[in-house]
């Protein structure tokens, strides 16, 4: 485990192992794999993870590598402190024939979980009691209704967004 003191902010990094059969991307949330095999080092993305509940307890940070870590491959994972652009959901749609609605702004300090059907941090639904992994170090504007158009076939918006993650 790295920690960086020093006249930067403060920041707690971890080595994680990609367990899972496609790269992970910077910015997005990894889950820790509890297969008896590399516990505590091997890692996937949340949709791949474990689905038994058990997600959410093993939260392993923000993939903070340079580059997409490739199956296999280990990269680091940020587990304390500020990202500049975590992947955070902001709409979803159920179909790429459907149009993305309108959304209100989202504050400072939002609070943000994990979110598991779309590789990312989000805001939590009312009927789910999940944990706090990080906040959100700055404001959203309000996002307009978005048509659905032929060259646009993704069911979600996200974007990289500055966060506190608070995963420890």
């Amino acid at each position: 485990m790295e920690t960086h003191i020093g006249n930067k902010p403060f920041k707690q990094v971890i080595h994680f192992k990609n367990a899972d059969t496609v790269d992970i991307p910077p910015g997005v949330p990894i889950i820790f794999l509890a297969d008896g095999s590399n516990d505590g080092f091997s890692a996937t993305l949340p949709s791949t993870g474990p689905q038994n509940g058990e997600t959410y307890g093993f939260f392993a940070g923000i993939n903070s590598s340079s580059l997409p870590v490739k199956s296999g491959e280990t990269g680091t994972a940020l587990i304390w402190g500020f990202y500049n652009s975590a992947s955070v959901l902001l709409q979803t749609r159920a179909a790429t024939t459907d149009a993305f609605s309108s959304s209100a702004s989202i504050g400072l300090g939002v609070p943000l979980y994990v979110q598991n059907d779309n590789n990312a941090l989000g805001q939590n639904k009312a009927s789910e009691d999940l944990p706090i992994v990080a906040r959100l170090a700055q404001s959203v504007a309000a996002l307009e209704g978005v048509a659905s158009n032929a060259t646009n076939t993704s069911l979600i918006y996200t974007q990289g967004l500055k966060v506190i993650i608070r995963g420890l």
